[in-house]
């Protein structure tokens, strides 16, 4: 009885195992699709743009969209290209409140495009992207605007910068992120013509310059520092940009009535530079959350990153830097205002 039941085992065994066997030749060869979850979505972001249905006749309801993405093939890991630096984020918000990111990307410029998912696994035939998103447009407009910022000077206005720069290296003032002298008085000259009175101006000046100073502590806290070789790059690379322009002589040319060049002048404000740079690092830093989904802070949902930065600086970064403002930047500021009424334009 015993060898009986151990052989109606086997047996079952053998034919499971031919079952299986059939499932897996059914199944080899076959594409696998993308499967979205049968979820209703109330957005999609892309990019950090949202769009709510049929806001767009592009998107309408979002339902050709979803389709083209499910219409895509899953690749093996063994063949699937790495994504690199330059992708779309296409985030899905549904009405639950959760959310999926999906990375469209291409292996070589001018290639097929293909879809990332979270779980890293990678889809081909995601060229339909070029159909709601203007890839091209966008490059071209982003390319425009790495040219240099302005191609008309403000003959006075540079006379006035240089002269204050040439007087604060006699006064051996340095720029420098503890020392607000020479920070607060080139403020002043950006912002004085923009209000009625001294008072007004100084006001404005110690505001903008809590913003910066504020944000520029966070930032080296949180892994968004401007190193000297950093610095060093992007002051040259905007040099380069600037001396391309058409008006770059006649910039020269203003400097060289004063005894120096421009470029000297711009070495003395370096550290003015590395502020500068680093509140676009942490800008950069704080859009790329927003670009990956996360348009939340607290209770408030920001459609725009503008708004999603403004509660970010309002609700995150200002409360954290409580305690240097008040213990180390309020001292600087007074120290710096002081300077600047009685030392130069006393």
């Amino acid at each position: 009885m015993k060898n009986r039941k151990k052989g109606i085992v086997i047996a079952c065994l053998g034919y499971l195992s031919i079952f299986f066997a059939g499932l897996t030749d059914c199944f080899a060869g076959e594409d696998i699709s993308l499967d979205l979850p049968e979820k209703k979505i109330e957005t999609i972001m892309i990019d950090g743009i949202t769009y709510k249905p049929f806001q767009s006749q592009k998107f309408g309801d979002f339902r050709t969209l979803c389709e083209d993405m499910e219409n895509v093939t899953l690749l093996d890991k063994s063949e699937a290209p790495v994504r690199g630096e330059f992708y779309i984020v296409i985030t899905l918000c549904y009405n639950d409140g959760e959310k999926d990111n999906f990375y469209f990307f291409q292996a070589d410029e001018d290639g097929e495009w293909y879809i990332e998912t979270k779980e890293n696994e990678v889809y081909q035939g995601a060229d339909f992207i070029e159909d709601y998103v203007g890839v091209y447009e966008a490059a071209a407009a982003e390319s425009d605007t790495e040219e240099y910022r302005s191609e008309i000077i403000n003959v006075e206005n540079t006379k006035k910068g240089i002269e204050l720069d040439l007087w604060l290296k006699e006064q051996g003032i340095p720029f420098d992120n503890n020392d607000l002298r020479a920070l607060f008085a080139a403020e002043m000259l950006n912002e004085e013509e923009n209000w009625e009175t001294q008072e007004a101006a100084i006001k404005a000046v110690r505001r903008t310059l809590t913003w910066k100073m504020a944000s520029y502590q966070y930032a080296l806290k949180n892994g968004c520092e401007v190193n000297d070789e950093e610095l060093q790059k992007k002051m040259d690379e905007e040099l380069k940009k600037m001396k391309s322009t058409s008006v770059y002589s006649e910039l020269e040319a203003i400097y060289k009535e004063y005894g120096i060049s421009h470029e000297e002048l711009r070495e003395y404000e370096k550290e003015r530079y590395r502020l500068l740079y680093t509140e676009e690092k942490l800008r950069n830093s704080v859009y790329e959350q927003f670009r990956h989904g996360n348009n939340q802070i607290g209770e408030k949902v920001c459609e725009y990153f503008d708004e999603y930065f403004d509660c970010f600086l309002s609700e995150v970064l200002l409360p954290s830097e409580e305690t240097y403002i008040h213990e180390i930047l309020e001292p600087l500021l007074d120290e710096a205002e002081e300077f600047y009424i009685e030392k130069y334009t006393g």
